[in-house]
């Protein structure tokens, strides 16, 4: 996708820019439109119409760089800055807690070629002499080489369900494939998976297949379980085989998780179906992504997957962007994709004013914003916007607007997006103090994970769960596919202490809006939850009576 592959060059541009010490407006503004870009799906279409810089923050510049690369599929400045730039350097930034500074400073003192060597440097106390590299950050970098190295064995959930299909109907397409479907981790939609796995029957030997699968370049990596594949890409596809007789049985053993499969007990015959098998024992289908929830069995006991929550129960959106900060769409744009998705409700819930690389407002702009909302309410019929802000959590707890204005907004979000290295019971204490507070509703992303990319900040979540509980403030799932933050297992553990879920997009798009709350509602569902657990499941006369609760 032509979006994303700017995207990423952005990215790296920002990254090289900064390396050789640029100006700061010129560096953020490649970062930006790295973030715009990363969100839009039909970039092709505003190419084709002539509207590029109608998206915020692409100017005449980006917009000559972008008809460059669709021209070409190259960009001449990227290629010369890549040039600059020391290979190691794009090695060391992926190392999480590693920048562009400690980077550049790694590299001026012992210009090392590999991260090996930069590994050998760290064991050998060789960093910490570098001035503002202490031991606490030489020994983090060693985990974050650690880290690194194994983030590049797996494949997110971001990036399988925008492949997955094409590659199953790539599968399906070759000769002599009779039936194909998802399997293991694939078709339970973990959040991570080591390749992507299939079951297929297939009318020839595995020997066949794997000559098939050479054709168009894949590598046989291993033969002992299955079939193992490198693809062209570097993605990894493991496929296994069945026949028309045994496919139930061999759908639901590779699906797995292997505790389910072992609470279900031995299978005594051969099934064509894979309901088939869950007749046999007396119990409803159970859709394979609930098959990894916790207590799924002691649920089934009392009440019917059909009871957990859906994508249909939701009735509007608690966290999306505008254009008024770092989104992509107008308001109105907005809340009229709501109202197509049958929402009753939308709240816009721009960042705060600290969040400068995201056009956070200020008091003034958030007035602004506020009137707009009002007048646009006074004109729409059929859909309510919230009035919202995303309100950044300072490192003392503190918020980063005012009580007063905070008090005129219907939902404020309140998350971090700074000071992600704090100790665990600062990091800790400064979220209990946002929950405290009589204006926060929700808070947002509540351990800052970047599937991927950042780890979660070493945080205290069952002390956070205990006093959202105490102060009746929600907890979010983010469902976009690169955060899926909170997890099953926390939202699981804030189900049994009562606290309301809230189940939002953090859209920053109308497409993003449409198509990412399927994820959280699968980690909601694999948490269990039923409508009355998740916050933006009630109507709107219900949704008000909680946001007037403290």
């Amino acid at each position: 996708m032509i979006s994303l592959q700017l995207s990423r060059i952005f990215d790296e541009m920002a990254l090289m820019l900064e390396y050789k010490e640029e100006n700061f407006f010129k560096i953020n503004a490649y970062r930006q439109a790295a973030r715009i870009l990363r969100n839009i799906k039909d970039l092709e279409r505003f190419i084709s119409e002539d509207r590029l810089e109608e998206l915020p923050g692409i100017g005449k510049n980006l917009r000559e760089k972008i008809l460059e690369f669709y021209r070409t599929g190259r960009i001449g400045e990227y290629e010369k800055l890549r040039e600059e730039i020391p290979l190691i350097i794009f090695d060391l930034l992926k190392i999480p807690g590693i920048g562009v500074k400690t980077a550049k400073q790694i590299y001026e003192t012992y210009r090392p070629n590999t991260l090996d060597e930069v590994e050998s440097l760290a064991k050998a106390h060789k960093l910490k002499e570098i001035p503002g590299i202490g031991s606490k950050t030489e020994q983090q970098i060693l985990v974050g080489i650690a880290s690194a190295r194994e983030w590049q064995e797996k494949i997110t959930i971001s990036l399988y369900s925008r492949n997955q299909t094409e590659i199953l109907e790539f599968i399906k397409s070759l000769p002599g494939v009779e039936k194909v479907s998802s399997t293991g981790s694939l078709r339970l939609k973990e959040e991570i998976i080591p390749y992507y796995h299939f079951l297929i029957i297939f009318n020839g030997s595995k020997e066949k297949f794997t000559e098939l699968m050479g054709n168009f370049g894949f590598k046989l990596l291993d033969q002992n379980d299955g079939l193992l594949f490198l693809a062209p890409e570097g993605y990894k596809v493991k496929i296994d085989f069945a026949t028309f007789n045994s496919w139930g049985n061999k759908l639901f053993l590779t699906t797995g998780p292997e505790n389910f499969v072992k609470a279900i007990g031995v299978l005594d015959k051969s099934y064509s179906d894979e309901e088939m098998i869950f007749q046999s024992i007396g119990l409803p289908y159970v859709e394979p992504e609930l098959r990894t929830a916790e207590g799924l069995l002691e649920f089934l006991k009392e009440a019917d997957t059909d009871d957990l929550i859906t994508a249909s129960d939701i009735k509007g959106d608690l966290h999306v962007h505008s254009q008024h900060s770092d989104g992509i769409n107008s308001i109105k744009d907005l809340a009229l994709a709501a109202q197509k998705l049958g929402y009753e409700y939308i709240s816009v819930n721009d960042h705060s004013k600290s969040l400068t690389v995201a056009k956070g407002l200020d008091e003034e702009r958030l007035l602004a914003q506020i009137a707009e909302i009002e007048a646009l309410n006074r004109e729409l019929e059929g859909i309510t916007v919230l009035k919202g802000i995303e309100v950044d959590i300072l490192k003392d707890g503190s918020l980063d607007l005012p009580d007063k204005l905070l008090a005129q907004l219907d939902v404020v979000v309140a998350s971090v997006h700074t000071g992600f290295k704090l100790p665990k019971e600062e990091q800790t204490a400064r979220i209990i103090e946002a929950i405290k507070n009589e204006h926060v509703d929700i808070i947002g992303h509540p351990t800052g994970r970047l599937l991927g990319r950042r780890e979660q900040y070493d945080v205290d979540v069952e002390e956070i769960i205990a006093q959202a509980a105490k102060y009746s403030t929600a907890l979010e799932i983010n469902s976009s596919p690169e955060r899926l933050d909170l997890n099953d297992e926390y939202v699981s553990h804030a189900r049994r202490e009562g606290v309301l879920i809230a189940i939002n997009t953090d859209a920053h798009d109308t497409n993003r809006l449409a198509n990412d709350l399927q994820f959280g509602v699968t980690v909601a569902r694999k948490a269990l939850l039923t409508k009355k657990d998740v916050l933006n499941a009630k109507d709107l006369k219900s949704l008000k009576k909680f946001l007037r609760r403290k």
